[in-house]
């Protein structure tokens, strides 16, 4: 197990389509998450991966309703 603090990082209302999405990555810092999502997905919209995300560091609950 790494001894590294991770953080949760959110990117609200990107990958939108119909509606919108999120972009979630519990990483290292923000540069790190960046690369962690692109590694998932390939097809990202680059303008939504350049929007500063929220970093979580306390308790919080996040609900995304699902839509076309």
């Amino acid at each position: 197990m790494s001894d590294k603090k991770l953080n949760l990082y959110v990117w609200e209302n990107v990958l939108s389509n119909y509606t919108d999405g999120i972009m979630i990555a519990y990483a290292e810092n923000v540069k790190h998450a960046r690369e962690m999502i692109l590694e998932k997905e390939d097809w990202v919209i680059e303008n939504d991966l350049k929007k500063e995300p929220r970093q979580i560091t306390s308790e919080e609950a996040i609900i995304l309703w699902g839509g076309a």
